[in-house]
């Protein structure tokens, strides 16, 4: 909601990094929406 997020390959296997630049106070806040919703919508069981 106040951070922008940013996505790529780790370079180095299959992960992938993200950078996220906004407001440090909420950080951990949208990081863990974020992961909600990858969750919700991407992740297979």
């Amino acid at each position: 909601k106040d951070s922008t997020l940013y996505f790529r390959p780790s370079g180095t296997g299959p992960d992938v990094r993200f950078y996220i630049f906004g407001k440090k106070e909420t950080h951990l806040e949208e990081i863990h929406t974020v992961m909600n919703y990858i969750d919700d919508n991407f992740k297979y069981y």
